[in-house]
Order: structure tokens, then sequence, then C-alpha cells
């Protein structure tokens, strides 16, 4: 397997490299959420299937989707709905491959499993929640700042004009 794993995991590596590039080039943009859920789908389909090579859920790939969903969730400026959104594209393909391929898959595990990826993905959709909220305290800083350096300099700027005549 170790031929396969190395090289999905280059592949899932220039992937993302290639999407970096990518979003570092459009910039914002509004299709860049689902542009990013995509490769985020591809790369736990990866994940999912080393999972699935190396003993389903009893696998260390297992973890991965969890660092996967933690990773995509905090970096980029989404609010709750798009982790919302990013956690259906990690967690759906892992659920749906190992109920189709793995037949020691169970109803216990199933529950187990989901319960463990719920507390993580509620977790990832309070942190973004935080992570927003200070953004946008953030932004607002930096705007009340900007506004006063712009009045800082009017003032200057007038100050000048009026000291200006009893100069000469």
């Amino acid at each position: 397997h170790l031929p396969l794993f190395w090289t999905m995991r280059i592949g899932s590596g220039v992937g993302s490299l290639v999407q970096y590039f990518i979003l570092r080039k459009v910039g914002p943009h509004p299709y860049n959420g689902a542009h990013i859920a995509l490769i985020t789908f591809i790369v736990s389909i990866e994940i999912t299937i080393m999972a699935l090579m190396t003993g389903g859920f009893e696998s260390d790939q297992f973890a991965a989707l969890a660092a996967l969903l933690m990773t995509t969730c905090l970096f980029p400026p989404w609010g709750a709905w798009k982790v919302l959104g990013n956690g259906v594209c990690i967690f759906a393909p892992y659920f749906v491959l190992n109920f189709a391929f793995d037949p020691e898959y169970t109803v216990s595990q199933i529950a187990f499993n989901g319960t463990f990826y719920s507390m993580i993905w509620l977790v990832a959709i309070l942190m973004s929640r935080v992570k927003m909220t200070l953004l946008e305290e953030w932004y607002e800083r930096a705007r009340e700042t900007r506004e006063l350096k712009i009045k800082q300099d009017h003032d200057y700027m007038l100050t000048q004009a009026l000291v200006r005549p009893l100069a000469v």
C-alpha cells in the first residue's frame, strides 16, 4: 500500500498547492468557497481510501479527517454555514465509502464515529464563529484607525494653511 499512499499524499499536496496559487491569483471571489469545498472533498476521498485500506474506522487515517476539518475550517475566513458545508464534503465520503466497502462496518460504529465527528464539527463551527467575530472587530478597529488618520491628516493640512500666512 505504501507506493499508493505516497502517490495519493503527493497528489493531495500538489493539489493543495495548486489551490493556494489559484486562490491567491484570483483573490476574493464568490466561487472560492465552492473551489475549496471541491478540493476538500477530493482530499477526504483520498484519506478515506487510505483508511479503508488500513483497517477502516480502526485506522490511524480516521484522525486525519478530523485534522482536515479543523484546518480547512480555521484558516479560511469562513462563517458557520461554510464550515457546515465543508464538514459534509469531508464526512459524507467517509461514511458512504466505509458503508459500501467495509463488511465489518456496523451500526454501533456509525453511531460512535458519527458522534465523534459531530463533536469535532461542532467545535469547528463554534471556533469559526469566534474567529469571524474577532475578524469583524479587527476590521472595525482598522477602519476607525484609518478614519482617524485621515482626519488627522486633514487637521494637519488645515493648520499648515492657517500658519503659512503668519510665517511670512
